[in-house]
């Protein structure tokens, strides 16, 4: 599934071709809302999280949520003929042209409009956004503290109403930096524990954010520390790599058994 990184890419750019423009073209395929029409102006290209959001004038969004296999496309104005385009159903999901080019998105499984201030679901319940410089940790820590002590840190990393942009990818990769069993709960650790888990996967969220074009990294040998390592030697210790389907949704976790040693805190978080 994309991560806060991908999409805060695909805002890098999509943003020379949208923001300020004026729609040429629309289409869509199953939009929930509202349609943006040929004429109007697009305000800015935003990334919250995992979501991808386009602010058309009178305060009309359009919202795109990647999923597993969606992603955003930009070509420069001329490039894409009429039909050329044919070779890209039926994957294409939106279609937005504007006298600077063209913004495609493929395979995204929810694509819809709302009202400005009139956010709902999983959007208006997002917390703060790790790609953000600026995120509030307090908050972070604030939603954390309102959680069961017996949560797992997967399940803690990848609550997006706790904070939004963590995946598979940095939920496996920063607790292995921080060297912690990710099957350790909420009780088990500090309060600074806590702190500098969110703060490890902001920098990584970060790091990658920079560059529209730029490859995914975690290590200095370009590529994961444990991520889709199963059974490769850990870059640390040697060590094989250990992979779990335990926690919410069942969502796969690599880790290093020696490098993450079962082990309780001290002292607690709460």
């Amino acid at each position: 599934m994309a991560e806060g990184d991908t999409l805060a890419r695909a805002r890098l750019r999509l943003a020379p071709v949208l923001d300020g423009q004026l729609v040429t073209e629309f289409w869509t395929r199953k939009l929930r809302g509202h349609r943006p029409r040929s004429g109007q102006r697009i305000e800015q290209v935003r990334s919250v999280g995992k979501h991808l959001l386009i602010d058309f004038d009178k305060n009309l969004t359009l919202e795109t949520h990647l999923g597993m296999n969606g992603s955003w496309r930009v070509y420069p104005d001329r490039q894409l003929a009429r039909n050329d385009r044919k070779r890209f159903d039926p994957y294409l999901k939106v279609l937005i042209a504007t006298d600077a080019g063209y913004a495609l998105c493929f395979r995204a499984p929810t694509i819809k409009t709302f009202i400005r201030g009139n956010e709902e679901g999983a959007l208006a319940r997002l917390g703060p956004d790790l790609c953000d410089p600026a995120f509030d940790l307090d908050e972070i820590l604030r939603r954390v503290a309102r959680m069961p002590e017996t949560t797992e840190l997967i399940d803690v990393l990848l609550n997006q109403s706790v904070a939004c942009g963590v995946g598979n990818i940095y939920k496996s990769e920063t607790l292995h930096i921080q060297k912690h069993d990710p099957f350790l709960t909420i009780g088990d650790v500090t309060e600074q524990d806590i702190k500098d888990l969110f703060n490890k996967a902001a920098e990584l969220l970060q790091r990658n954010s920079v560059d529209g074009k730029q490859r995914r990294s975690i290590t200095p040998q370009k590529g994961f520390f444990v991520y889709e390592r199963f059974r490769k030697p850990c870059l640390r210790c040697d060590t094989p790599i250990s992979r779990s389907y335990r926690g919410t949704n069942s969502r796969s976790t690599y880790w290093c058994p020696t490098c993450q040693p079962k082990k309780v805190a001290s002292n607690h978080a709460r």
